[in-house]
């Protein structure tokens, strides 16, 4: 593979990951059952999971920065792993639902099962990007070689 088949294949992976990711921010902010502080915080880090997607796109421009993504891509997945899947950040966001009903705990399944979509095309991302990486090695890695004429 070359380097530009492979930054193909990140842009079309990240555009993936996009669109699991805006199902998952209609999810968390349009279909809630009202108001409820917790639920803001949610809101707040999967719209700044988005901003980061968006940051890995723009790495991909006319001249891939691939530092640029990685970066993007390491901050999602510490967000994904830590404020939206952590047992601590999931487990305080339960007890705040638990007392307001069964319209919260159905959209807490519902979030949930939108986390669980973003998970595939977000571990799809990584690993061609780490494809990339691997390109940008092998093409430095090629040895030069000079041709002399002896006269």
């Amino acid at each position: 593979m070359s380097l530009a088949t492979e930054t193909a294949a990140l842009d079309a992976a990240l555009r993936r990951l996009r669109q699991a990711w805006r199902e998952l921010a209609v999810t968390v902010t349009e279909d809630r059952p009202g108001d409820l502080a917790a639920a803001d915080g949610l809101s707040e880090q999967v719209t700044d999971g988005l901003g980061e997607i968006e940051a890995a796109l723009a790495g991909l421009g006319e001249d891939p920065a691939l530092a640029d993504v990685a970066g993007a891509l390491d901050g999602l997945r510490t967000r994904y792993e830590r404020q939206l899947r952590g047992y601590a950040a999931t487990t305080a966001l339960r007890r705040a639902l638990a007392p307001h009903g069964n319209g919260w705990r159905a959209w807490w399944q519902a979030v949930d099962t939108g986390l669980d979509r973003c998970e595939q095309p977000l571990h799809d991302a990584e690993q061609i990007l780490l494809r990339c990486w691997r390109e940008v090695l092998e093409q430095k890695s090629v040895p030069t070689v000079r041709l002399t004429t002896s006269r």
